[in-house]
């Protein structure tokens, strides 16, 4: 099990860097599927259910999104602030961090249970969603109510893999995909409708951080979680948000502007078209979504290679990370989009086979069409927000994300209000286009006004770094040995 080595995992980085990309890529993409597979199939499944079922879930995905965007944020804060202080071999602190995690999630679900069930009704006034407003209700009410299981999950997720632990985490992230059985079986089989789609989720969830808490519980990893004599620590607690608050307002305010796209497309089309609106210009999405794992997965293992070149002084090892990852995610995404645009016809039908999709499965084939032209913009685009992280602009992120996304919904807004429905899509497309390429060329910019040798790198940096390298060292003396044998 050479992948899931965690020394291994750790010389290669200190390696080749186009190998080093490679090699974290793969774990990667296979955990961002897991989600992006699943959510297919949710909306394969709840599609079945007929437009007016598709719109109501649709609609109230981007309330779910946001609470997985602050589970997933801190996910990421776990994974960096505690691999830190393993690295420094700094256990206590390490264990502190994972303790805090927890707490600070569990009163994270409490918080957005109670500030999303509030905003319900206004999202449903907002959106004009009267027609299914019970459907709406069905589906979401499981997921705040039960987010607190999908918080814990991110955090501790993020612990593993702090430690190396992928594994198990791969183990944890095909757990959740348990709802590919039990929502057919919920929403077909049991005849529970949306509810059942989020009652899979619910319970596929659950089912996944029991077993993290098994793992935590019978000790078969390097960090203790333990909560005897916890006591809150400031210093720990602004260690973790100060990571986990800019990568999860980040998602969260992509998911929220979804709502306001949604606004526009029934302000737009919903006197004519109804609730089904949402479904029709929402549903072809759902691949662009699954195509998006490439630039996730191919950011992600951008990020450990370039900062430990960084901190190496080694800019020409950076440079190659960077070029390689930019070109070979294009490649990829490109020819994907290719195949996208030709077969849109097919791939919608997967989607539509009810009779109430019929008299505007055309529409949802020629949005799906444009919409191929933007996965290649969303890869390279989220490989740029990974390296602008890396180089440590977290808040520039934010801003970046927030400028993009008003200047999509403008254009978005004046295409639909000038040009008319499809119109919409297209500049919505346009507005991706000139943000993306913003972020690209801001990162260019950070990047080349970088001086390596003026960067910051504390003393204990410097001591995993020399760790790092020394492994990488005895890996190669070891390879030689072999060699010549």
């Amino acid at each position: 099990m050479e992948l899931f080595n965690r020394k291994n995992n750790v010389a290669v980085i200190a390696g080749d860097p186009r190998k080093a990309v490679i090699f974290l890529f793969w774990p990667l993409l296979l955990t961002f599927m897991v989600v992006a597979v699943n959510t297919y199939l949710d909306s394969f499944w709840v599609a079945q259910l007929g437009v007016d079922a598709t719109s109501a879930v649709n609609a109230m995905t981007d309330i779910y999104g946001c609470i997985a965007a602050v589970g997933a944020g801190m996910g990421v804060a776990c994974a960096a602030a505690i691999s830190f202080h393993l690295g420094d071999s700094n256990i206590k602190r390490a264990e502190s961090l994972a303790a805090h995690s927890i707490i600070i999630s569990l009163v994270l679900s409490l918080i957005l249970g109670i500030l999303f069930y509030y905003l319900i009704d206004p999202f449903i006034e907002l959106l004009e969603l009267h027609d299914v407003r019970e459907m709406c209700y069905e589906y979401i009410m499981p997921l705040i109510w039960c987010n607190a299981a999908l918080l814990v999950n991110g955090a501790l997720c993020g612990v593993l893999r702090a430690e190396g632990a992928t594994f198990r985490t791969t183990i944890a992230s095909f757990l959740t995909m348990g709802s590919i059985v039990l929502n057919p079986l919920f929403i077909i089989e049991l005849n529970m409708g949306v509810a059942g789609a989020s009652w899979g989720t619910v319970v596929s969830t659950f089912i996944s951080t029991a077993y993290l808490v098994y793992v935590f519980k019978t000790k078969k990893n390097s960090i203790n979680v333990s909560f005897r004599g916890f006591k809150p620590d400031l210093q720990v607690i602004k260690e973790l948000l100060f990571i986990s608050v800019p990568y999860g307002a980040q998602n969260s305010l992509r998911k929220l502007a979804g709502v306001v796209d949604k606004g526009i497309i029934m302000f737009i089309v919903g006197s004519t078209m109804g609730t089904a609106a949402i479904a029709v210009f929402s549903l072809p999405w759902t691949y662009v979504r699954v195509m998006e794992c490439l630039g996730l997965a191919f950011g992600a293992a951008l990020i450990p290679v370039v900062s430990y070149n960084m901190g190496k002084r080694d800019r020409a090892k950076a440079d190659a990370a960077i070029k390689f990852t930019a070109k070979i995610s294009m490649t990829v995404s490109l020819g994907l989009s290719v195949l996208i645009f030709f077969f849109a016809g097919p791939l919608m039908w997967i989607l539509t086979t009810d009779q109430s999709f019929e008299e505007n499965e055309e529409l949802m084939t020629q949005i799906l069409m444009i919409l191929a032209f933007v996965c290649p913009l969303y890869t390279i685009r989220d490989v740029a927000f990974n390296f602008l992280q890396t180089m440590r602009k977290n808040n520039l992120c934010v801003i970046i994300t927030f400028g993009q996304t008003i200047l999509k919904l403008f254009l978005m807004y004046i295409g639909g209000v000038m040009f008319g429905p499809l119109h919409m899509v297209i500049f919505n497309v346009i507005g991706q286009y000139i943000g993306g390429l913003f972020t690209c060329i801001l990162a260019q910019y950070y990047w080349r006004k970088m001086d390596l040798n003026k960067l910051e790198v504390t003393k204990r940096q410097e001591r995993v770094i020399k760790t790092l390298h020394e492994m990488n060292e005895n890996i190669e003396k070891e390879k030689e040995k072999t060699t010549k044998v």
